[in-house]
């Protein structure tokens, strides 16, 4: 059985993780209901729209050529060539499920733990 050569590094793609806030002008009745869906929008909510707005703003093909991933809550993974369509489709979205919200980068690194402090 013949080994797989491995891609050399100057041949992989390379990445961009970018971190995010949401910041949302809905406060919480909690003697009202206490789900945190009512409260602020979920990260499954928030992936949804950020990809509707990128989708929106580039359409399908700059959307599957940015190549965008959610490691984690608060971070977006994308090509390094797409950087700044990517930060300009979060800033576009501005309502999820009806809920007013903004969205504001805090800053892009090519690793995922010092993208990690920008949330912090």
């Amino acid at each position: 059985m013949k080994k797989i050569k491995p891609i050399m590094p100057s041949l992989k793609e390379k990445k961009r993780y970018i971190a995010y806030e949401v910041i949302a002008e809905t406060k919480c009745d909690a003697s009202r209901d206490h789900r945190q869906s009512l409260c602020a929008p979920s990260s499954n909510e928030i992936e949804q729209a950020i990809t509707k707005s990128m989708l929106s703003f580039v359409g399908e093909l700059g959307t599957a050529q940015a190549g965008i991933l959610f490691p984690k809550p608060g971070i977006v993974k994308v090509s390094h060539l797409a950087t700044e369509q990517t930060k300009a489709a979060i800033a576009l979205v501005k309502q999820i499920n009806g809920k007013s919200v903004a969205l504001r980068t805090l800053g892009t690194s090519g690793m995922l733990n010092k993208a990690e402090k920008y949330l912090h």
